[in-house]
């Protein structure tokens, strides 16, 4: 018994191993951003069947080109039973939505609220960003919406740790909605109202950039 005590030490120790010296070499592709060599390092991994860890999944969805590619990777990561977090629902969601598969994206938010995830600013980002520099403001407002009624504190909580991300969708809004409102869209108007009142309630002020493409937009 204690022989093969030891037995099952030495092979848990040498699997450990493999995992961390595999793990190293996929985190140097994800510093130096190689995508093909991390599929190929992955794809040794599973012909040598090494345990796949939840980190090996996380690099290799930072890894991924394009939101079918990202899509497939957190796909197969469900499959094996890993539990994807709301950081790997954002990475896939911004993937999608900068392809332009947005219905995919729009799944994805919905799913990861669903499953009861903490979601935040970042979750909703790149949708919100997708229609609005798009100009499509019905379906822009409509996520807008959803993502406070989701979480009345998602705005607050992102300034308190970055205000770049609301900035940006900001200076998205205001770009999308400029059209509309200077053909005096009384919707258009009112919505862009609302938002700046709830913006105001966030205490995001406006900072010299949203100034400037207010400026832009809508003349000094």
């Amino acid at each position: 018994c204690a022989c093969v005590r030891a037995e099952d030490k030495a092979e848990r120790a040498r699997i450990k191993g493999l995992v961390h010296a595999y793990e190293r070499r996929l985190a140097v592709c994800a510093k130096t951003d190689d995508s093909k060599e991390g599929t190929k390092v992955f794809g040794e991994m599973r012909e040598e069947g090494v345990p796949i860890t939840k980190n090996t999944w996380n690099m290799m969805l930072r890894l991924a080109r394009g939101g079918e590619q990202t899509l497939s990777v957190f796909e197969q990561m469900r499959d094996a039973g890993v539990a994807a977090t709301e950081s790997s629902y954002s990475q896939v969601v911004r993937a999608c939505a900068l392809d332009g598969d947005v219905a995919s994206a729009s799944r994805l938010v919905r799913q990861c609220v669903s499953e009861g995830l903490v979601v935040r600013l970042r979750t909703f980002q790149p949708i919100l960003v997708h229609y609005f520099s798009a100009g499509d403001l019905e379906k822009g407002f409509e996520w807008w919406d959803e993502m406070l009624a989701t979480d009345p504190t998602v705005l607050l909580s992102a300034l308190n740790s970055h205000q770049g991300p609301v900035e940006e969708i900001f200076v998205h809004v205001i770009k999308g909605c400029a059209p509309r409102v200077l053909d005096g869209d009384e919707w258009a108007c009112r919505k862009l109202d609302d938002l700046m009142g709830e913006m105001a309630e966030a205490c995001l002020g406006v900072t010299e950039e949203s100034a400037a493409v207010l400026c832009e937009a809508y003349g000094p």
